[in-house]
């Protein structure tokens, strides 16, 4: 009878072993789906949505002929979120044969898997976005933005200044007259599938575009007098 006794003692404590398991694994089921069921939940909704600012097309200005001398271009920006990322290295030799970038650059942004967003090309050639896009690399995204340009070029430089990679007035009529020619941004809520990839749009504010500026200056006038000036001085 002795024999026996060892092995049953032992199915007994095995059983009791896979007992208190499952109790514990039942009780942390039970805390997570009653008590942190709401803050997980909110973590997420959290994780899965996200808001986007939608920048609002700067005005025009120009002159008094209604000659452009300052207008908004379409552009594409590229993102990316280092966390959706497997390959770094591999991906940012795609991104840097795309877009002309230094290899090394790309990956140390991509590398980077304490940050969720990073600017990989602010205002890139739509072109090659465009060509990069055909990829569907996860966790690289895509941003419509507006890029300041002058089709004069240098022509009253001086006067109209010039605005930054955000599109906000630096120098010049561009940062004096920037409460006018700026606009009101808008925002675009959207969520996300695990991959960093935009599945639905929830909810969206329109942005409204900046004021055009004329302005008394003549183009033609001011580049005539630039030549002079520069003939003579």
């Amino acid at each position: 009878m002795k024999p026996q006794r060892l092995p049953n003692r032992r199915i007994r404590l095995l059983l009791a072993f896979f007992v208190l398991v499952f109790a514990g694994t039942l009780a942390r089921a039970v805390w997570l789906q009653g008590v942190e069921a709401g803050t997980l939940g909110k973590m997420a909704t959290k994780q899965h949505r996200e808001t986007f600012e939608i920048a609002a097309p700067r005005g025009t200005i120009i002159d008094r002929t209604g000659e452009p001398l300052a207008i908004g271009e379409q552009a594409v920006s590229v993102t990316a979120n280092p966390r959706l990322i497997r390959n770094p290295r591999r991906v940012a030799l795609a991104i840097a044969r795309d877009l002309d970038l230094e290899p090394n650059d790309v990956f140390e942004r991509l590398a980077d898997r304490t940050k969720g967003f990073v600017w990989v090309e602010r205002k890139a050639d739509p072109l090659q976005a465009a060509k990069l896009q055909q990829r569907g690399l996860a966790g690289i995204g895509f941003e419509s933005e507006e890029k300041r340009s002058y089709p004069q070029g240098s022509v009253a430089a001086h006067v109209l200044g010039y605005a930054g990679i955000d599109n906000r007035g630096l120098d010049g009529l561009e940062r004096s007259l920037d409460p006018v020619l700026a606009g009101t941004p808008g925002t675009e809520t959207v969520v996300k599938d695990p991959f960093g990839r935009v599945i639905d749009v929830v909810a969206t504010r329109a942005e409204r575009s900046g004021h055009d500026v004329q302005l008394t200056l003549d183009h033609q006038i001011q580049a005539n007098a630039e030549a002079v000036l520069t003939e003579t001085v």
